[in-house]
């Protein structure tokens, strides 16, 4: 199918497969889309396959205030536009703002805090920690190196729920303040636990461990300009044409996170990324 296809990129996983095009004038992205699903037809045909086109829809990203329609077809059948799909368990939205996704998370979230809730008299409290790892914890990390730098006042309806499990397990009033209960069970708060995903990604980059589709989006500083930086191994900070699109990119964050990280002790003398990321959680422990 990959060499069927054109002019898009195509991901697979599963049965589930996917077309990723982009252009920045809408009716060439239009005709190299339907280019594209007319390839992909003559392909399933051609190997006796068949696509449900009921269940097949596709997603047009794009700035706030652009609201043109295009349409796209497969076999004279319509493909409907959706404004959100989910995606490997990560719901995007036409303007990346994650608002799908982490309303889609609250819910699931609450539902978790709700069975803490119910055996909350029935396990001590090692067994609650385990239990909440197992059915919040899971849920509120997976993809955070993306999603996580949505509106904060997406993201605080995360952290609320995540204080509302913490009392929970440590059996205390639903008033009581949490960070002592944080410190005590050694769980970091939601931002907390971003920075800490994020700085032990950039650590992969670092060391050259970073898988090689993420390498692309980090640059380090060329040798023959500013180099004390360079000779730190820091990265090249990113210049966007605007002060709104690409600031809250994983790519942005990441260069800036390493950037401070290699000022830091913690971060140059850690041999291993155990114990860097064993000496960066307790200095977050350490604030509560």
């Amino acid at each position: 199918m990959n060499t069927a296809v054109k002019n898009s990129i195509v991901h697979h996983f599963a049965d589930d497969t996917n077309l990723l095009g982009s252009d920045k004038n809408l009716k060439v992205l239009r005709k190299k889309i339907n280019k594209d699903l007319a390839y992909l037809f003559d392909w399933l045909c051609a190997n006796r396959l068949s696509l449900n086109t009921k269940k097949t829809e596709f997603i047009l990203f794009r700035p706030n205030g652009k609201h043109e329609l295009i349409k796209l077809r497969l076999n004279q059948t319509t493909i409907r536009e959706s404004p959100k799909i989910s995606y490997l368990g990560i719901v995007l939205d036409n303007k990346l703002s994650w608002k799908f996704h982490i309303s889609e998370l609250c819910k699931k979230l609450g539902r978790s805090i709700g069975l803490l809730y119910k055996i909350r008299n029935l396990c001590n409290s090692d067994t609650m920690k385990s239990i909440y790892y197992s059915l919040f914890h899971s849920h509120m990390i997976y993809g955070i190196s993306v999603w996580a730098l949505a509106k904060t006042s997406l993201t605080k309806r995360i952290f609320l729920l995540q204080k509302k499990a913490i009392r929970i397990i440590s059996n205390a009033d639903f008033k009581a303040h949490t960070d002592p209960f944080f410190k005590k069970h050694n769980i970091l708060k939601f931002a907390d636990q971003y920075l800490l995903i994020l700085s032990n990604l950039m650590w992969d980059f670092d060391h050259g461990k970073l898988p090689t589709s993420l390498n692309q989006w980090f640059t380090r500083i060329d040798h023959s300009y500013n180099t004390r930086n360079a000779k730190k191994g820091k990265l090249k900070p990113l210049i966007y044409s605007t002060k709104k699109y690409g600031l809250y990119t994983f790519s942005n964050e990441g260069t800036k996170t390493l950037n401070l990280l290699k000022d830091t002790d913690l971060y140059n003398n850690s041999t291993y990324k155990k114990c860097f990321t064993n000496k960066l959680k307790l200095c977050f422990l350490s604030n509560y």
